[in-house]
């Protein structure tokens, strides 16, 4: 499907950079979340609570938001539920958590961490549906 959309030449312009941009994302959110990250020397700032969270969440809401714009304009996805969409990014949050945990990438499974990719995967679908659905008022 994404040899279909780069090489179409049917397809945008647009549409093509939100794919690209999309692989883009998933592998960046693969490293990151996979990275063992306790060598990374720790400089003493304002702390924030759940910063990690808030991370996780708007990982996901740009991850979700990149691919419906992509996704969702197919005639595929237009005749599948959305709701396989939303599950899809659900199901890799969890399977990356599920790979930090027992992996053996010196990271720590977190359901807080799940909870807050599948918010963000919410909030990044509603956005895409919201600018897909989009209509300027004429004056």
């Amino acid at each position: 499907m994404v040899y279909y959309l780069l090489t179409n030449t049917k397809q945008s312009l647009v549409r093509k950079l939100y794919l690209v941009l999309s692989l883009f994302w998933t592998i960046a959110i693969h490293v990151l979340c996979l990275m063992d990250l306790s060598d990374v020397n720790t400089v003493k700032r304002v702390r924030i609570p759940h910063a990690d969270k808030i991370v996780h969440l708007l990982m996901y809401t740009i991850l979700s938001f990149l691919w419906g714009m992509v996704l969702l304009r197919t005639h595929f996805f237009k005749e599948v539920n959305h709701i396989i969409l939303i599950m899809s990014f659900v199901i890799f949050g969890l399977a990356i958590e599920i790979l930090q945990g027992y992996g053996g990438f010196n990271r720590s499974f977190e359901w807080q961490d799940i909870v807050a990719n599948t918010i963000g995967v919410i909030i990044g679908y509603f956005i895409c549906l919201k600018i897909l659905n989009f209509k300027p008022h004429k004056s």
